[in-house]
């Protein structure tokens, strides 16, 4: 039995798209990885191997987490889907409810990073959930 925890998103590099999935859905979570230390804090705690098969942190930081979407990025990245933001399921209610976990994430990253610690990235991913612990997402 294969672990698929840490699959990465396959692309051909000539046709690959080169911008987010996640486009400018996330307005909260990309305002804080343009500071330098969340994105220190996010390559903290993500496997470097998987953070660089996507275009965008913001990309790596949803799909990795709500892992049902890496196909939808995969897909998208090989040009054969639309952008998160066309999808039916990306109400504005579900989109900031997203966002919302994903600060969540990049906080308790960061947290990690300044007390020097880590954990494997299926572990954190499921203390980003528990810490979000009573949001509908």
């Amino acid at each position: 039995m294969t672990d698929d925890s840490h699959r990465t998103v396959s692309h051909d590099l000539n046709q690959r798209r080169t911008e987010p999935l996640t486009q400018s859905l996330f307005p909260c979570t990309r305002e804080l990885l343009n500071d330098s230390a969340f994105l220190a804090s996010l390559e903290h705690v993500a496997p470097a191997d998987v953070l660089k098969t996507y275009v965008d942190p913001v990309d790596f930081l949803f799909c990795e987490i709500k892992t049902s979407y890496r196909v939808v990025c995969e897909r998208f990245y090989a040009q054969k889907c639309a952008a998160l933001c066309a999808l039916p399921i990306c109400t504005p209610e579900r989109i900031r409810r997203w966002d919302t976990l994903l600060m969540g994430a990049l906080l308790l990253a960061d947290e990690f990073r300044r007390q020097g610690k880590s954990l494997p990235w299926d572990q954190f991913r499921q203390l980003v959930f528990q810490t979000a612990d009573g949001v509908n997402l």
